[in-house]
Formats: structure tokens, C-alpha cells, sequence
């Protein structure tokens, strides 16, 4: 009944054409449930989270979003802004979605959709694992992605932005072995040659576009939008201002990682 309500709703966020956003947010919702459930089975989590139940479901949910969606949603995301481009001369806030976008689109919220019913039916485990500030951050993301994402597919507003958003899902990968890394206690070059890779994809994927995005804002014609759409807009803003603040805290981090390297030496 999970899986098959879950295509149900993948049949209603795709435009005109079901196939694929459909499919890849059932495939993606199925992939979720065996990986997070594999993770449990076969212990990969730290021995001391015997004590932690959250962070058991938590290692399960960062093991789902390490795994496939950091490699399907940026590649499918790319090759439809491409064809984006192609077909309209340009990349602009109007314009038509495609299969690759609805592709990539639909595996990114069949992923969402499983994180958010993870939040949900282990909330109080899972809010004290990941801490209340952080927690609703990513309940808010989740949601409003779920909601908003579909509907600017739908009036055809804003999909390049999006489709930048699901690109910038390559820097997942990395942030999630971070993490886990971290959770093991690995130390050493490994964990600083990860914690070097990730700084620098994340500059490259999340810090650098910025300004594009802004003249990319700066040019539109808002005259062809509704209000409602015009406010859809203004959402597309706050995913910046998170990798900006997220930023400022990885570059602090890492400085310290350099400083405390520096005195033991």
C-alpha cells in the first residue's frame, strides 16, 4: 500500500507526460526502503549507538541519501537543463520542463517523500538525533519541496532553477561519508582528503552559481507571472541563503581542522 500510494502521488506530480517522474519517484522510494532497512540489518552503525536508537535511524537515512540519488538526480538534472537550453535558445525562469528534468525531479522527491516519513513516524528519536534546529529545517525543506516543486513543473515556472537545485544534490555524497566518517571516528589523510574534496565541490556546486542565479533572477519578466507564481519565485532564494549559511560554518570548520593541525605539529 506504501509503495503503491507513493506512485499515486508520483502520477500527480508529473506534467504531461507520467512516465517518468512517476517511475523514478517509485523506484527511489523503493531503493530508500531496502537500503535504510539494510543498514539496520546488517549493523553497519557504530557500536555505541546500541544506547542511540535515533541515531540508528538516522545512520539508515544519511546510508539512503549517500547511496544513488547524489549520482541519478545531479546527472538526469544536468541533461535536462542541457536540453532546456537547447530547445529554448537559453536558460530563463520560463519555459517547459523535460523527460530528464521530470526524471530527475521525481527520484529527488520519491527520496523526500521517504525522509519525511522517517521524520515523521520516528519524530521523537530522530529529533533529538539530528537536534530540534536542524530537524525542522529539514522538515521544511522537505515539504515545501514536496508541494512547490511539482506545481512550478506544472505553470512552468522557475524549472531551471529547480533543475540547478536537483544538480546541486551531487555535493551529497561526500557530505554524507563526512558524516559518517565522523560517527566511526575515522581520523587521518583519508578523513582530511575527504573533508578537502567536499569543501571543494560544495564551493563549486553551491557558492559559485550564485551570481549566475542572481542575474538569472535579475533578467526575468515577472510580468508573466501571478502572484502566487511570483512568491514561488522568492522560495527559490531561500535554498541560497541555507548553502551560504551552511558555507560559512563548513569553511570555520575547516579552518579549525587547519589551526589544530598547525599546533600539534
Amino acid at each position: 500500500f506504501f509503495f503503491d500510494t507513493m506512485s499515486l502521488l508520483g502520477d500527480v506530480l508529473a506534467h504531461d507526460s507520467v512516465g517518468p517522474a512517476a517511475v523514478s519517484f517509485s523506484i527511489c522510494a523503493l531503493w530508500c526502503g531496502v537500503v535504510c532497512g539494510l543498514t539496520g540489518l546488517l549493523n553497519f552503525y557504530p557500536e555505541r549507538y546500541q544506547e542511540e536508537p535515533g541515531k540508528k535511524i538516522l545512520w539508515g537515512t544519511t546510508s539512503v541519501a549517500m547511496a544513488i540519488p547524489p549520482f541519478i538526480v545531479p546527472y538526469y538534472a544536468y541533461l535536462g537543463l542541457m536540453e532546456f537550453q537547447e530547445t529554448q535558445g537559453q536558460l530563463t525562469m520560463v519555459g517547459p520542463s523535460n523527460y530528464n528534468l521530470r526524471f530527475a525531479l521525481g527520484f529527488s522527491l520519491g527520496y523526500m517523500a521517504f525522509d519525511t516519513a522517517m521524520m515523521v513516524v520516528f519524530y521523537k528519536p530522530l529529533r533529538k538525533a539530528l537536534k530540534p534546529a536542524l530537524y525542522d529545517q529539514m522538515m521544511y525543506h522537505h515539504v515545501l519541496s514536496l508541494l512547490l516543486w511539482p506545481y512550478a513543473f506544472y505553470v512552468e515556472k522557475c524549472i531551471v532553477a529547480i533543475g540547478y537545485f536537483l544538480f546541486t544534490e551531487s555535493s551529497n555524497f561526500l557530505l554524507n561519508l563526512r558524516w559518517h566518517m565522523a560517527e566511526k571516528q575515522y581520523e587521518g589523510p583519508a578523513m582530511m582528503l575527504v573533508q578537502f574534496l567536499f569543501l571543494i565541490m560544495y564551493t563549486a556546486v553551491r557558492v559559485l552559481p550564485i551570481p549566475w542565479f542572481v542575474w538569472l533572477f535579475v533578467k526575468t519578466d515577472f510580468s508573466q507571472f501571478s502572484y502566487f507564481e511570483m512568491l514561488l519565485t522568492l522560495t527559490c532564494v531561500i535554498p541560497l541563503m541555507l548553502n551560504l549559511f551552511w558555507y560559512s560554518l563548513i569553511v570555520k570548520g575547516a579552518l579549525k581542522v587547519i589551526r589544530g593541525s598547525g599546533k600539534k605539529e
